[in-house]
């Protein structure tokens, strides 16, 4: 699809580069960063993505895809073990600014070779911020103090902007993969599940969630926009989080589960636990869905995730922490079925972000019950690195934050692609069934049908789509 030179974001260029220039003319910023704003026609920023040709790209969508932010060039990386502080002090100073990234499952082990450019945490700030949200589109450039003194910087940052709205055309290539491996395999993750329900006998263990994953390799290099367009989802039931810090490396999760978010004091949670796939037809749908309603293992483990989450609220001041109207109800997705609980709460003292993950992360739903034993079962007996795995991804900004847990995803690495899923174990599980979900799971990612076409929407990007 050529986007030259008829779309309201082509158009807009001379305008931004006008505003810029402007900005670049005062010397009297006193701010770290300065951010120029341009109010733009309304963009579907996911649409938008694999269009911009730049190595370092982030996007986040909440699952109500009411608000998409995507950046464009990493202008800082907050990795160090106080990357969270570092972005909200930058944040207090320019509430403009918008802080994304996510950080590793389990903090203080060592990152495998596939993980290690992450390091524990990585937050970024870009330099290009388009963000998304009541059907109209900003485009927030960031620019550092030390540009408007320096013209050869200054002089960059206008061929950035120039580069930017230079359109890549649609590629719709296929992705040809062969599965490569298995972690764990098949009859490992028998073991393994046995050796957690021997756990529950011998512990305060009560769930464990065991995951796998599955490396497909390429003849060559995998694109992250290619994976990204091949994507099989539902707008509107997802999280949509997609990291790419190099040309060949990106992490993506299309993931139904909330961990937190915080709006000035209000602040929500999911839990979401207890599986069935979907069915071929209404009535083998709703065959399925009865069975998840009424399942006494799938009631047992999504009641873990809730009451823990319940909890969880109020040990962090909500004194008004409470289950949402409809509990339990069934949440339907592309390939599978989930029982979902909303809670909601008030806070009534100061927490800063990463307070919140440390409280809310792993929920029962990713690591298990109780939450610290489970976590250190997982870190010893799982046979490879999760990384960023069921980790808090998200996106920071002035009034909050709003953080999804990075499940049914996938790490791009050169010409491999690792993809990831989980599944809940509890005394009643049995290894087959619980590894079939895991299959399910996983079908975000099919490339067993390599003449199959992206899910996402063709249409000219600029218009804006309704969730469905």
């Amino acid at each position: 699809m050529d986007l030259s030179p008829y779309t309201p974001l082509y158009n807009a260029k001379e305008l931004i580069l006008k505003k810029v220039k402007s900005s670049l003319a005062k010397k009297d910023n006193e701010q770290a960063f300065q951010t120029v704003s341009i109010q733009l026609s309304p963009i579907d920023l996911v649409s938008l993505l694999p269009f911009i040709d730049n190595s370092q790209k982030i996007l986040f969508c909440d699952r109500e895809n009411q608000k998409q932010y995507l950046g464009i060039k990493f202008l800082k990386i907050f990795n160090s073990s106080f990357a969270l502080e570092d972005a909200q002090d930058y944040i207090l100073e320019n509430p403009k600014l918008v802080v994304l990234g996510g950080q590793r499952f389990h903090l203080n082990s060592k990152a495998s070779h596939e993980w290690s450019e992450l390091g524990s945490h990585f937050y970024v700030l870009p330099q290009f911020m388009f963000i998304t949200e009541n059907n109209k589109t900003v485009l927030n450039i960031n620019i550092e103090k030390s540009i408007f003194t320096n013209t050869t910087q200054a002089t960059k940052l206008l061929l950035d902007i120039e580069s930017l709205f230079s359109f890549k055309g649609h590629s719709q290539k296929n992705l040809k993969l062969m599965k490569e491996l298995e972690i764990p395999s098949k009859d490992q993750w028998v073991d393994q599940v046995k050796l957690a329900k021997e756990e529950f006998k011998n512990s305060a263990i009560k769930k464990i969630v065991l995951s796998r994953k599955v490396v497909f390799k390429s003849a060559s290099q995998i694109k992250p926009d290619d994976l990204y367009e091949s994507l099989s989802f539902n707008r509107g039931e997802h999280f949509i989080f997609h990291m790419q810090w190099r040309r060949d490396k990106s992490f993506t999760s299309i993931t139904p589960e909330r961990l937190f978010k915080l709006e000035n004091s209000k602040i929500i949670s999911d839990a979401i636990a207890g599986t069935r796939p979907r069915g071929t037809n209404q009535q083998e749908d709703q065959v399925l869905e009865k069975e998840l309603k009424t399942s006494t293992k799938e009631l047992n483990e999504h009641r873990f995730v809730s009451k823990s989450v319940l909890e969880i609220l109020k040990s962090i001041g909500c004194t008004d922490a409470s289950i949402d109207q409809n509990p339990e109800h069934v949440l339907k997705l592309k390939h599978v079925q989930h029982l979902y609980t909303k809670l909601t709460g008030h806070l009534h003292s100061k927490m800063t972000t990463h307070d919140l993950i440390d409280a809310f992360h792993p929920t029962p739903a990713v690591g298990g019950t109780p939450k610290l034993e489970s976590q250190a079962w997982l870190k010893d007996n799982e046979s490879y690195d999760r990384g960023f795995y069921a980790a808090p991804v998200g996106v920071i900004t002035a009034s909050g934050a709003d953080f999804c847990v990075a499940i049914r995803s996938a790490l791009i690495q050169g010409d491999r692609a690792h993809i990831f899923a989980g599944a809940g174990i509890v005394e009643q599980s049995i290894a087959e069934s619980e590894w079939n979900e895991t299959e399910n799971k996983m079908r975000n990612f099919d490339f067993s049908n390599t003449n199959k076409k992206s899910s996402l929407p063709k249409e000219n990007i600029d218009e804006q789509r309704s969730s469905h």
